[in-house]
This record gives structure tokens, C-alpha cells and sequence, in this order.
């Protein structure tokens, strides 16, 4: 995201691509014969900073939504507005960023009914800066302080490792952050192992731990990519506290999109840019295992902010080399757009 460069290659592959293996050290073999043995460590490289990226302003728009679908209190209850993201790059690796909320309109639920402490609100809903490190030729990690969720301080730490093929990946997230006017406590310690299934195009996720909600326990997420599009089917199992029955266990299960709401080539200046999310979820989910299907907010839920590992450093998981490999002509096809 915060590294822009026009790459000449004078040899036969899309300049893309080329520009995606220019970090690999490594010879690479693709299966269905585009590259055969090739050490890109020998590829004569000529490329030059198109902008440079430090201090750049980048504003990223996108709609908010929170809703209840087909409960007993409404077919479709809502809360929408739109998110304002404004961040630029200090140094390599550190990065200062702003969330803004707007809130727009919200269902007679959302404003006085039952889901009234769910309704968006306006005003400053993130603020922090951080510092990414490369560990090795195959690990990130980063740090954020500042406010997230509108009224919490503090501190987060990822990191992240991955095999040199990308099959594999293990995400530590660990935070620890206090309300700023009732001082209550939030802290969560967070594992993610995912493998990726690259004659499918089938990311398999498995997270286990404290969640933000100060539930215990896990979800799955099978995401399924269609193209720039993401399908996530997930499940939920803690033991987050049913306000209806006491019960202190809760399973859901649910689905999610993920899509791209921006132009596939973002438009940029010299001196600033202005784009959509490339990945903006959407989603629903239902609880089951109980008689009665209890309608539940936040349960297995995982504070994510604008600008973490894998969408500054990885393009939201999409830059290992088997996903390279498995979406190879998507990526020619991008190679050729205008400049």
C-alpha cells in the first residue's frame, strides 16, 4: 500500500509480476511452466520511485453498517454512515493514522429500541501510530498505540510469520487498552494459523484465545477468493455470557463478503490520494445449539485496525507466492492497465 514504483524490465514477463518476485532470494518454480528454476536475483532490474511515499496523504472512503436481520424485532434493523481514513508514512515502517465516522441513519431500533447501544457514532473512531519491522525474509511485526474503537487507549502488537511458499501462516495479536472515562479494561491475546489451498483458491483460518469481549475460546473462517471477491463462511464457539439465559456458552455461525469498493487501479497524485476500500466486509451470522436463537453483538470478536500487517505489508494476504502462482493471469491482465 505505501510503496508506489514504474518498473522497466527488459526481458519477456509483465512488469507486475516482476515487481511482486523482486523480494524473493530464492530460485521459484511455478508449475504450470511460466517460470522454470528462475533465480530473479539475476533479472536486470530498472526501476525508479514514481511519488515518493513518505508523508503522502492517503484518505480511504467507505460505508459503515451495523444491522439485525429477520429478529423479532424488525426484518432489518440498521445503522449506516461512512468511514473517512486519512494516513500517511512517516518513516519506513511507521505510519500515522486517523478514523473518522459519520453517522447517516439509523432503523427506530438503532435510535431508542433494543439495539440502541449498537447505533454508530459520529466523531473520531481510531487514532494511532505505528512501527512495522521485517524479522527475517519471512516475518512482520508491528506495533499501534493510540485510540481505537472511540474511546479506548492503548497498545497493540502483531506478529506474523510465514513458510517461504505462503501455504502457511501464524499470526500472534496481543493488546492491552483501558476506557478513558470508566478506566474499564480490555485486553486480548490472540493466535491465527492459516493455510492456504492454492488449487482452490481456499484460505483456512483457526484463531484461539481472548477476545476482545473478554470471551474465551475459537472460530473457523474458510474463505472462499472469487476474483478481487471473498466469500467467509465462519464459526464461533466461546464462552461469552448469554444476557437471556445465563448460559455462558454461545456457537454461531455466519457468512461475510468481502469487496472490493474502489477502482482496480486507485488513482493517485504527486502529492496525495484518494480511493475506496479494496476490502470492505459485510456479513451476518446466527447463533445455534440453543432453543432459543438469542440475538448476540461482539462474540468472538477481534479488534482490527486500518492498517495492519497484512494489508500494509501483504496486500491482504494476497502477495505469498502460491497465491501469485495460482492467480497468475489476473495478475498480467492488471500489469496491462494505463498508467
Amino acid at each position: 500500500v505505501f510503496f508506489e514504483y514504474e518498473i522497466k524490465v527488459k526481458n519477456t514477463f509483465p512488469p507486475l509480476i516482476i515487481g511482486l518476485f523482486q523480494s524473493l532470494s530464492r530460485k521459484v518454480y511455478y508449475r504450470n511452466g511460466y517460470f522454470k528454476n528462475m533465480d530473479f536475483n539475476s533479472v536486470a532490474w530498472q526501476a525508479s520511485a514514481a511519488h515518493l511515499t513518505a508523508m503522502k496523504p492517503r484518505l480511504t472512503i467507505s460505508p459503515v453498517i451495523s444491522n439485525g436481520i429477520a429478529t423479532e424485532y424488525g426484518v432489518w434493523d440498521y445503522s449506516w454512515g461512512l468511514s473517512f481514513n486519512l494516513a500517511s508514512q512517516l518513516w519506513p515502517g511507521g505510519i500515522i493514522s486517523a478514523s473518522v465516522t459519520d453517522h447517516f441513519e439509523s432503523s427506530e431500533d438503532y435510535e431508542t429500541g433494543f439495539f440502541r447501544n449498537a447505533k454508530l457514532r459520529s466523531g473520531l473512531r481510531e487514532m494511532t501510530i505505528q512501527q512495522g519491522f521485517k524479522l527475517s525474509s519471512f516475518g512482520f511485526n508491528n506495533t499501534h498505540f493510540g485510540r481505537i474503537i472511540y474511546d479506548y487507549i492503548g497498545l497493540q502488537n502483531e506478529t506474523l510469520l510465514f513458510t517461504p511458499s505462503g501455504a502457511h501462516q501464524v499470526l500472534l495479536k496481543l493488546g492491552d487498552f483501558e476506557h478513558e472515562d470508566t478506566n474499564e479494561q480490555r485486553d486480548y491475546q490472540l493466535l491465527t494459523y492459516r493455510y492456504y489451498i492454492d488449487d482452490y483458491d481456499i484460505s483456512l483460518r483457526f484463531t484461539q484465545g481472548k477476545f476482545w469481549g473478554g470471551d474465551n475460546g475459537f472460530r473457523v473462517n474458510a474463505l472462499f477468493q472469487f476474483g478481487d471477491q471473498t466469500i467467509d463462511l465462519f464459526y464461533k464457539n466461546t464462552d461469552a455470557k448469554d444476557v437471556f439465559s445465563n448460559e455462558t456458552s454461545a456457537e454461531f455461525i455466519g457468512i461475510a463478503w468481502k469487496l472490493p469498493l474502489t477502482f482496480r487501479k486507485d488513482w493517485s497524485s504527486k502529492y496525495f490520494q484518494v480511493k475506496g476500500h479494496e476490502a470492505w466486509r459485510w456479513g451476518f451470522e446466527t447463533r445455534i445449539g440453543e432453543e432459543v436463537n438469542s440475538i448476540a453483538f461482539g462474540v468472538a470478536g477481534i479488534p482490527t485496525q486500518e492498517w495492519e500487517i497484512e494489508r500494509t505489508y501483504l496486500n491482504n494476504d494476497k502477495l505469498s507466492p502460491e497465491y501469485i502462482y495460482r492467480n497468475i493471469q489476473r495478475l498480467k491482465e492488471a500489469s496491462t492497465l494505463e498508467k
